[in-house]
């Protein structure tokens, strides 16, 4: 009985599964079945206010710009208006798995087609498309004028939005986890088991710490307490000195830790394989909050619960079903 730590404000059955992140803004949680329905979600409620039949299978997980979404579908990307819940406009291309990335007016994307593309957030007109090699399932992120995407055959390109290569890295692996960007280095997780830490002004190699097992999950990091934390195959949450590569903690689960962490204050949260979301007191390791939200999977299913934090309850997913719990 979980009963004394966590409260169970609401869950949506989305009638199918889900294997992206919600969006919020404002008021509503604005989230994509794998079947491709998206849905707005009154967050407070629990109760739905819209939903949009998008036509192709979605696994990509939609970002929001003022009044519109983009979505990542198994054809192309797609620009939503939340206000008349209508198709804007839509550009085809091979299944997008990344997570679209918002910059300058820009929607930059990784295609299965091995693609980087940046479409003009407006009318989704080309401004780059990049033929990379592999398939560009990691999200991109950008900085300084330079987009940073992983590519399943095992390397991490910085590419200039002047669409001019800057550096790539190979890695021992495919790369689907995400990049993070601090202090002048780009954070990244690979499937050869490794965190790696790079420059980013040529891409050399600043520390790696080796993890013993597949890193699905993108890191998460800390700024003002110098620290990445990230969960790998192996079961464990870890975390690690973002200045020298030094771990500083690591927790063990059991199973394997495919969610991105989400931090708030002093508390970071995360999902795990065998059915639990975990809570960590980061000042004190030991103090641990968690709660069985669901059955254990098949193996045959792919596990992505990825989780947002909101300014007090956490919201996720699982099996189908959108939870919103407060701790």
């Amino acid at each position: 009985d979980n009963s004394d730590f966590v409260t169970n404000l609401w869950v949506f059955d989305m009638g199918s599964s889900i294997h992206s992140s919600p969006a919020i803004y404002e008021n509503y949680i604005y989230i994509v079945s794998v079947d491709g329905i998206l849905k707005a979600i009154d967050m407070e409620t629990g109760e739905e206010e819209w939903d949009l039949d998008l036509d192709a299978k979605t696994n990509s997980s939609p970002i929001i710009n003022s009044n519109r979404l983009y979505i990542g579908c198994e054809d192309g990307l797609k620009a939503v208006n939340i206000d008349n819940h209508k198709v804007v406009w839509e550009y085809d291309c091979n299944n997008v798995q990344s997570t679209p990335f918002f910059y300058d007016d820009v929607i930059y994307f990784g295609s299965d087609d091995g693609h980087l593309y940046g479409l003009d957030k407006d009318d989704g007109k080309e401004v780059l498309n990049k033929k990379l090699d592999g398939e560009l399932k990691s999200s991109p992120i950008v900085v300084n004028d330079s987009v940073y995407i992983g590519s399943t055959n095992c390397k991490l390109y910085s590419i200039g939005t002047d669409k001019e290569n800057n550096w790539e890295f190979t890695s021992g692996d495919e790369i689907v986890s995400s990049p993070s960007y601090v202090n002048d280095t780009v954070i990244l997780g690979s499937s050869d088991g490794n965190i790696y830490c790079l420059n980013e002004s040529d891409g050399s190699l600043n520390w790696k710490v080796d993890l013993n097992n597949k890193i699905i999950a993108s890191p998460t990091v800390d700024e003002h307490d110098n620290s990445v934390y990230i969960g790998s195959d192996e079961g464990n949450l870890t975390c690690i000195d973002i200045r020298d590569g030094t771990v500083k903690w690591s927790h063990f689960t059991g199973d394997k830790i495919q969610s991105t962490p989400a931090l708030k204050d002093n508390l970071i949260a995360f999902g795990c394989n065998n059915g639990y979301l975990y809570e960590v007191n980061i000042d004190d390791i030991d103090e641990l909050s968690e709660i069985k939200i669901s059955r254990k999977k098949s193996k045959e299913e792919k596990i992505l619960d990825f989780i947002v934090k909101t300014k007090n309850p956490y919201i996720f997913k699982v099996n189908g079903k959108l939870v919103k719990l407060e701790f």
